[in-house]
């Protein structure tokens, strides 16, 4: 009971953050990653985790899992689930000192040279072209 109230936690905080994907990591070494869709499911059964998509189920068997986290997508700056001209106001608010949340500097650093400016701009607007 304690692991499914823990898996729910994360699930909750996982969808609250918009993640996109989910990183199942194998007990081999190896990852399996599963594009969430904005209304999932998981389930945890004795033997398995039952992610349930819109369209898919998977079933991993939990012996086979170590552990596993949450991605979110490259450029997603303002965690809307896109990529698009919202993140490129996001990254103008932190250069401009509108926006000062560690959080969001964080996800503005889209380019990861360490600092926020127009290269995010431009990584932006390289992964909205399909470019990056």
């Amino acid at each position: 009971m304690k692991r499914k109230l823990i898996l729910f936690a994360l699930l909750i905080m996982a969808t609250g953050l918009r993640a996109q994907t989910l990183v199942l990591h194998h007990t081999d070494g190896t990852t399996t990653n599963v594009e969430l869709s904005k209304n999932f499911r998981m389930d945890v059964t004795d033997a398995d985790y039952v992610i349930t998509l819109k369209d898919a189920t998977f079933t991993f068997s939990r012996s086979d899992i170590s552990y596993f986290t949450f991605d979110q997508k490259k450029g997603d700056v303002n965690r809307d689930g896109d990529v698009g001209i919202g993140d490129i106001v996001a990254i103008t608010n932190v250069m401009a000192g509108i926006e000062k949340s560690e959080r969001v500097l964080e996800r503005a650093d889209v380019n990861e040279d360490g600092q926020v400016g127009i290269g995010d701009i431009v990584a932006i607007t390289n992964i909205m072209a399909g470019l990056e």
